[in-house]
């Protein structure tokens, strides 16, 4: 793989091609979340020099072990697009702020969302207000959340380390859901589905903001603020667009960009890429991501739930793609 600590040549790739991905369901199996079938298809992004970035619902606290794990180089982008981490001299820019992260490598950050102690200030008001019943991870332990998610205790305890997000599961009546949607909008935060939980966040108003990933919460340390977004809207899709102009100013040629996702706060981040992957459940359902309604998009659906669906249609789209480039 890429040796980061030099940065990244991007006129290297060998296939001009950039593969943002969902974790959990999608990469990673939904019960187990292992990879090993996706392996394949990783030994292949890595024989072409693809960049693989990483675009999940996930915190920055679980994210630097797992690109260590994965041996993976490149960004990722945590929270549903609250948060773009870049291995430090990823861009060539050694002077750009950093943290000191689990593994070896240093990131710096850049945020797009409020800090996660405002989300919780408003939510706490909200239930304090109106009563409005939900649970989320700041009212749970390491330990409920491992056994709400399977998580393993440590992997629980990471989870909770959030910087912008708030995971919540809804308890009250669909009254009071409308409601409670409403009153969020009007202080301009987001819900967004995922695969077992609502996403609460909103994008920041402010210039700088700060988080310490060594201890158990935000607390200091340098994050960049990447400026106004448009249309007040925070997503995978917001952060992946806000990445890929990244690539571009550093030296990347135009490049096809492929998602691969299965779950409702994926659609923004399919609908940004040039090839859409939208990957099985294990109960043999899928996200509706109708090709009938994206038709100037090539949309895939794959066989196989997880990591085998993953494996599967990325190693025929790569293959499809490398075809093309020889021809």
């Amino acid at each position: 793989m890429i040796d980061c600590a030099n940065g990244v040549d991007f006129h290297t790739l060998h296939l001009p091609v950039l593969v943002f991905s969902d974790l959990d369901g999608t990469l990673l199996d939904h019960d187990t979340y292992e990879f090993d079938q996706a392996l394949p298809a990783l030994d292949l992004l890595q024989s072409l020099n693809i960049p693989l970035v990483p675009t999940t619902s996930k915190t920055v606290a679980e994210m630097l072990p797992f690109n260590q794990k994965l041996n993976n180089p490149h960004p990722f982008i945590a929270e549903n697009g609250c948060i773009i981490g870049l291995p430090e001299t990823y861009f060539q820019q050694p002077d750009a702020p950093h943290i000191e992260g689990h593994t070896p490598k240093t990131y710096t950050l850049i945020t797009l969302a409020r800090l996660y102690a405002d989300v919780l200030e408003i939510l706490q008001s909200l239930r304090n207000q109106y009563d409005f019943k939900f649970l989320g991870f700041n009212d749970l332990t390491a330990a409920e959340i491992a056994e709400l998610t399977q998580l393993s205790l440590p992997k629980a305890q990471l989870a909770k380390q959030r910087l912008c997000s708030e995971p919540l599961l809804w308890q009250g009546d669909e009254s009071s859901w409308r409601a409670f949607k409403s009153e969020l909008r009007q202080r301009n935060l987001q819900l967004l589905k995922g695969g077992r939980f609502w996403h609460v966040f909103g994008i920041s108003d402010s210039g700088i903001i700060s988080a310490d990933l060594g201890g158990s919460g935000p607390t200091g340390c340098g994050l960049t603020s990447p400026g106004v977004l448009n249309d007040g809207l925070l997503n995978k899709g917001v952060a992946i667009q806000k990445l890929v102009d990244l690539y571009h100013e550093y030296g990347t040629r135009d490049c096809t960009t492929i998602a691969l996702g299965d779950s409702p706060n994926d659609i923004d981040m399919l609908d940004t890429a040039d090839i859409a992957i939208v990957i099985r459940h294990k109960d043999g359902t899928y996200l509706d991501y109708g090709v009938e309604d994206h038709p100037k998009k090539r949309v895939l659906l794959s066989h196989q739930p997880g990591p085998a669906g993953w494996n599967e249609t990325l190693s025929a789209v790569l293959a499809h793609l490398s075809s093309n480039l020889s021809e």
